[in-house]
């Protein structure tokens, strides 16, 4: 399983990558406090990127989060574009985590909240930013 540091690093070098070559980037919040599971908000985006990095809050300490990130091209059906497990144990540090994808162009994203496990009242929060070059 990949550290969370070794997430976070992939995830800043994709972004400094992404600006140094003058890629252009919007950020969406796909998931505001979300405590059950569901799907969020559709958001549409205004350039079909084909890179996202998301960084997923969470609080009331759970000791398992599962989200995905969904999209599609034509604003109809939703797939799935990635499903990320993070544990309280490994996956997230002072209440968030970081991944990203890429080559998984989109023109529409939602987030959609998989599992939230334990705590006390916990929340998740996903917000996520797409790179086009």
């Amino acid at each position: 399983m990949k550290t969370l540091s070794s997430i976070i690093i992939a995830a800043l070098l994709v972004l400094v990558v992404a600006i140094a070559q003058g890629a252009d980037s919007d950020q969406y919040t796909l998931l505001g406090g979300a405590t059950s599971p569901g799907a969020g908000t559709p958001r549409y985006v205004t350039t079909p990127y084909n890179s996202w990095t998301c960084q997923v809050n969470v609080s009331g300490a759970p000791t398992e989060v599962v989200v995905n990130l969904e999209g599609n091209v034509t604003g109809v059906t939703f797939n799935k574009m990635a499903s990320w497990t993070l544990t309280a144990d490994s996956d997230y540090a002072d209440g968030q985590g970081v991944f990203s994808v890429t080559n998984m162009p989109a023109g529409n994203i939602r987030g959609r909240l998989v599992t939230l496990t334990g705590g006390s009242s916990p929340s998740v929060t996903m917000i996520c930013k797409g790179v086009q070059r």
